[in-house]
């Protein structure tokens, strides 16, 4: 998924910039006008990690995704209660930011619509839709990272 996000980036006509600090929030900035040149500005922080949390009772259901039973005093039981705390590297935090250009380019005036509105929704789209992703994709490849459903999930 990554790999596929950054080859489809590379083809936009327009120039996205990644700005790279260490007193950088992350946040990607989309453009305010189309004059074909600006793609917007994606920040990043290279040493910021975050804390999140992944809870099993809100883990959607589908074959990709754990959803185990545990041992519970003499029970068995879903793992629907329990919080696993974990933390997304910062390259995690780039690809996120990425995903907002990605999501950008894709449907520039939607994606304009939803940011003007309180409680938008690209946080959560980004996070399930190419974030849980990728991550997954990694621990698949041996990576202990870190994951969450929704984009309020930080510890």
């Amino acid at each position: 998924m990554a790999r596929s996000i950054l080859d489809e980036l590379q083809t936009v006509p327009e120039q996205i910039v990644i700005k790279i600090g260490p007193d950088i929030e992350p946040k990607y900035r989309h453009p305010k006008v189309d004059d074909g040149a600006d793609g917007g500005i994606v920040e990043w922080n290279p040493d910021m990690s975050l804390d999140v949390f992944d809870s099993p009772r809100e883990r959607p259901s589908a074959s990709w995704v754990r959803n185990k039973r545990e041992r519970y005093g003499l029970f068995w039981r879903k793992s629907r209660q329990i919080r696993e705390y974990g933390t997304l590297s910062p390259a995690i935090a780039l690809i996120h930011e990425l995903g907002h250009a990605y999501q950008f380019f894709g449907d520039r005036a939607g994606y304009r619509s939803a940011m003007t509105k309180a409680g938008s929704p690209q946080e959560d789209n980004v996070v399930g839709g190419i974030e849980t992703v990728v991550i997954t994709e990694l621990r698949q490849l041996g990576h202990d990272e870190g994951i969450r459903w929704y984009y309020g999930h930080t510890a």
